[in-house]
């Protein structure tokens, strides 16, 4: 071999004593993505792969290696703290470093691997019991990675010692090692790549190696297709579905007769089969098939479009607040029917990020689909549900939503565009679309940056986007910024359609309201501070910190109603809110003032019976369980106790603002199956009735690429179980 031809030699070995000839992949066709994470492309070689995006990828069989050689470039990225981990002897092939919930809480997929940055460092690490790769060493020379560089990898263990080189141009260093991971090392397991923050392209080629690769099957049905429904279109018919995102090594869908006649093959990701125009069939059946070769239970599809026997018989009205003892309730305007909130958060994910309304841009392909769309809500209606809450988001250059690009002066239009085609086809089943603002950062374009970006010596935009939302809610230029936004998008929706205002639940300001008590102004113990509201605050006094906390968040509020009414007086306004004990929090205790805040969770969210003195028309409360230490009743009381809820002061208020539970479900690690997911979920809805809530949104209806958590859509059937 001329490495002179084949770009920079790089060798991380463990010197062994015997050679054997080096042979390529048996079947390099069997990569695969693991949906969640988010690649947008792969591509495969007969020498190699290409990935696109950021997330992981994993080649179907098992090797036990003893030297494996290939070249890696990375073509170009974007974004920031881009790097690419090329990962062997991987304990499972079927999830990524971090993604322990698949297979239980705490548990990470272990091994070995080399980490590879965009400045040119190169480290071997290994990935054990925390999510981000450990390095064991870290190489003094730089490569130029937009160019090929080969890289040899060798493996051999002696008795419980693992060693290990990583070497470029002959001058390199090595680690010996003896723990947990090397005493149980057997040098086979799974290969796979994995691409972070950011977007770029990692090409691996003349990919080659020496030991032994196993046909490997895992034995594991794939996970059917789900909210598979016909539509019936002017100039075509056609089949449209959802793949379930834990079947991560899918790779086709069968579509067949119910006797068992094959029609058609498709390759995912493809979602859809259009009807042959001469078809006669009255039903298909949908299969899907792994990499093993294994295939789901059938789905069976009823070739009738009946969304049209769901649609509303009559027209949307306003929700207002209609006030009353011991709670205010909501109701419709015209009628005063009573109305009670029922539904689901409905969530789609993309690298990391919510992604639900995303269009074209130079970052990626749109996300937004309107047959998905479609499904959940006739569904929606079909179970006796009416409201569905979703996300408006534009803070990351991989999913750059609502704010598009930079340079873009106001809300994106196709993304909006989107938003506005969602919001129609929920007017049509009679379902209310509650939007939030996310969690309290503005959109990533200069519009909203030039407002704030002289509030705070040191500001970058990452500080109002991703990072700390301090500066948002504790200065003038916070407010006056997330209400031109608030105002650019409900001013957008009114100029293109204003009859879809109606349909809009409320407005809700944030997902999850919180300051970061580690953080600006509270990180100072001495000194006084001039608050939003005009106010001076000395920061070594407890009680005008926990002042300055609440009267910055009930000024924004104020600012942020205020905004909103401009646009549209009638809307109603809310604000989301976890609860403060889920963030360990105590301010009646340790935390007034917000002292003693643990660096590690320095979230601190309000009280709803302090968030509430602002001009709110109601809250959204958040309860999840994560520990044991008391039964579902006293976890859900301790946790309604922490935010105040049965308070002198807030049995008032709730007298004219009501709350609703706004997020609620089940993590994996409480609840290790959906039989006891529903039964917790269940019982915690039934708390909150009693306790006057107007309503629920289970958290959520279908985001599997949320795989820590249980979701609706595990069994359709559910659906009308919760609604009852």
């Amino acid at each position: 071999m001329e490495l002179a031809k084949r770009g920079l030699f790089v060798c991380i070995g463990l010197l062994i004593s015997h050679s054997v000839l080096a042979v390529e992949l048996k079947q390099p066709s069997k990569w695969f993505s693991i949906p969640a994470v988010g690649i947008t492309e792969i591509k495969t070689y007969p020498d190699g792969i290409e990935a696109l995006g950021k997330g992981t990828i994993a080649y179907k069989n098992k090797l036990m290696l003893d030297r494996l050689e290939f070249d890696i470039s990375i073509q170009h990225s974007e974004g920031k703290g881009f790097a690419v981990l090329f990962q062997l002897n991987k304990e499972r092939r079927d999830s990524s470093i971090d993604d322990h919930h698949l297979h239980g809480f705490n548990l990470f997929n272990r091994g070995y691997g080399v980490m590879f940055y965009t400045d040119g460092t190169v480290a071997l690490v290994k990935t054990t019991e925390v999510a981000n790769p450990v390095e064991l060493l870290r190489l003094d020379q730089r490569v130029d990675l937009t160019h090929p560089v080969h890289l040899c990898i060798t493996q051999e263990k002696k008795d419980d010692q693992l060693t290990l080189a990583l070497e470029i141009n002959r001058s390199g260093k090595k680690v010996s090692l003896t723990d947990e991971l090397s005493k149980g090392f057997d040098n086979s397991g799974f290969i796979g790549l994995t691409l972070y923050s950011g977007r770029g392209i990692a090409a691996i080629r003349n990919l080659s190696f020496a030991g032994v690769e196993s046909d490997t099957d895992l034995g594991q049905q794939p996970r059917p297709l789900y909210m598979a429904d016909y539509f019936k279109e002017a100039n075509r018919s056609l089949v449209h579905w959802r793949y379930d995102e834990w079947s991560s090594d899918v790779t086709t869908v069968r579509v067949e007769t119910p006797s068992g006649e094959l029609l058609d093959m498709l390759c995912y990701p493809r979602d859809y089969w259009v009807i042959p125009l001469d078809s006669s069939y009255s039903e298909v059946v949908l299969r899907t098939i792994n990499l093993d070769g294994h295939t789901s239970v059938p789905v069976k599809v009823h070739l009738k479009d009946d969304r049209a026997d769901y649609y509303s018989q009559t027209p949307q009205q306003r929700v207002v607040v209609k006030a009353g003892s011991p709670s205010a309730s909501f109701c419709l305007k015209e009628s005063g029917d009573p109305f009670f909130i029922k539904g689901f958060n409905y969530v789609r994910l993309r690298h990391g990020d919510h992604s639900n309304f995303e269009a074209d841009t130079q970052a990626g392909p749109a996300a937004y689909d309107p047959y998905d769309t479609e499904s959940m809500l006739k569904r929606l209606k079909k179970y006796g549900y009416n409201t569905t809450r979703v996300f408006i988001v534009g803070r990351k250059p991989e999913n750059p939503g609502i704010s598009g690009f930079f340079e873009n002066d106001g809300v994106y239009a196709p993304y909006m565009d989107n938003f506005l085609d969602f919001v129609r086809r929920a007017k049509k089943y009679g379902i209310y679309v509650f939007p939030t603002l996310c969690d309290g950062e503005l959109p990533r374009s200069y519009r909203y940056w030039d407002i704030v970006k002289g509030a705070v010596e040191g500001t970058t935009i990452d500080d109002v986007t991703s990072k700390t939302h301090n500066l948002i809610y504790l200065t003038r230029q916070g407010h006056q910024a997330r209400c031109r936004y608030a105002k650019d998008f409900l001013e957008y929706i009114k100029a293109k359609d204003s009859s879809l205002l109606i349909t809009l639940l409320a407005l809700q300001c944030q997902n999850e309201l919180t300051i970061q008590g580690c953080h600006w102004p509270f990180d100072s113990n001495e000194g006084t501070f001039q608050g939003p509201d005009g106010k001076s605050y000395d920061l070594s006094v407890d009680a005008q910190r926990q002042a300055l906390f609440e009267n910055s968040l009930n000024a924004y509020h104020t600012a942020m109603v205020e905004a909103v009414k401009e646009v549209d007086p009638d809307l109603l306004v809310a604000e989301g809110m976890y609860v403060p004990r889920i963030a360990g929090k105590d301010y009646d205790g340790a935390n007034f003032g917000l002292r003693n805040i643990n660096p590690k969770e320095d979230r601190c969210p309000p009280k709803v019976s302090s968030a509430l003195k602002a001009p709110l028309d109601f809250a959204d409360v958040h309860i999840y369980y994560v520990t044991n230490e008391a039964d579902v009743a006293e976890s859900y009381r301790k946790d309604m106790i922490s935010t105040g809820l049965y308070s002198d002061e807030m049995k008032q208020t709730m007298k004219s603002k009501p709350f609703f539970l706004g997020e609620f479900g089940s993590f994996k690690f409480m609840d290790a199956t959906f039989e006891q997911a529903k039964s917790k979920i269940l019982t915690t809805r039934d708390l909150a009735m009693k306790d006057m809530a107007q309503g629920y949104l289970m958290w959520t209806f279908d985001t599997f690429e949320q795989r820590s958590l249980w979701h609706a859509m595990e069994e359709e059937a559910f659906l009308g179980v919760l609604s009852k």
